[in-house]
């Protein structure tokens, strides 16, 4: 028999031989979709800017569900696309609803797509 208790951001996975422990908000996974995905038509003031003299850009936003806030971004390739997906937990004082991230641009003939509904939105 397996036992998953999940409370404020914390994982506790018991059975089988197995004891597993992890904080949701400070971990994840390469390649891994998380449980529960942020979707742009959920982001408020979304932002793609790239940086001038370096291969590089940031994405930002803010999370538009108040008891949700910001996990972790979880990213993937498949073919030419970069898949980004950020993870949502409930909100609880000490994360937040806004999020930046800093990543590769991609060459020319790669784009990039958020969420679980592969909105474009590189180049």
């Amino acid at each position: 028999m397996l036992y998953i208790l999940i409370a404020a951001g914390v994982v506790l996975v018991i059975g089988a031989g197995l004891y597993f422990f992890t904080d949701l908000v400070n971990s994840a996974v390469a390649n891994e979709v998380p449980p529960r995905t942020l979707e742009l038509k959920n982001v408020g003031h979304f932002e793609v800017v790239p940086h001038t003299g370096t291969p590089k850009i940031t994405i930002r936003g803010l999370v538009m569900e108040s008891a949700l806030s910001v996990g972790k971004l979880y990213t993937s390739r498949e073919g030419n696309t970069l898949v980004l997906r950020i993870s949502l937990v409930p909100a609880n004082g000490k994360n937040s609803g806004s999020f930046e991230y800093v990543i590769d641009s991609p060459s020319d003939n790669e784009r990039i797509v958020f969420g679980n509904d592969r909105v474009q939105i590189w180049p």
